[in-house]
Parts: C-alpha cells; structure tokens; sequence
C-alpha cells in the first residue's frame, strides 16, 4: 500500500491529471482562498499525489516532499520549473510605490 497523506483523496488525483482542471484548482487556491504561489502549490502537489506528480514530471521525490513538507523553499526559477506542468510560470514585476 502507497504511503499516503490521511487527507489524500483518490477522486481528486485523477482529476489532476488533466492539466486543465489542475490548473484551474491551483490558480483557484490563490484568488478564492488567499494562498500564497508556494502554498498552493504545495496544496495542488498533495492533491496530486507527491509520488505521482514525482513520477510524471521527472521531479526526485524527495526534493518533491522537501518542497511541499516546508523543508526547502524555491527561488523563481525552481517555482517554474515545478508550476510549469500546470502550464503556469512566475512574472515579476516591479512598480514604482505612490
């Protein structure tokens, strides 16, 4: 039996391989609950299923489970490297304060 989160959700996983719908759950998790990028991508990596979303997109597991169990933080580069299955990428931009 697979090592699993108590709050892992078999329905959802297969959802999340459709990069429509996975998509739409992470970027729904940053405007409808206020989640930060990392978070929910952190959110959308359980939901996936850390092994799986490993396996699928040649991530090493265990920087996978560092990432989403808040033992490694991500610079811009490697936050796109993990949102680019959900066809999503990070933009910078700098304004100029009032």
């Amino acid at each position: 039996m697979a090592n699993r989160n108590k709050n892992f959700d078999e329905d959802l996983a297969k959802q999340m391989q459709d990069s429509g719908f996975s998509q739409s759950f992470l970027i729904a998790n940053i405007e409808e609950h206020g989640d930060s990028i990392q978070d929910a991508l952190r959110a959308s990596i359980e939901a996936f299923g850390l092994s799986a979303f490993a396996k699928k997109h040649d991530f090493s597991i265990q920087v996978v489970s560092d990432f989403v169990h808040k033992r490694r933080e991500f610079k811009v580069a490697s936050l796109d490297k993990f949102l680019n299955p959900f066809g999503l990428k990070i933009r910078l931009k700098l304004e100029k304060v009032a």
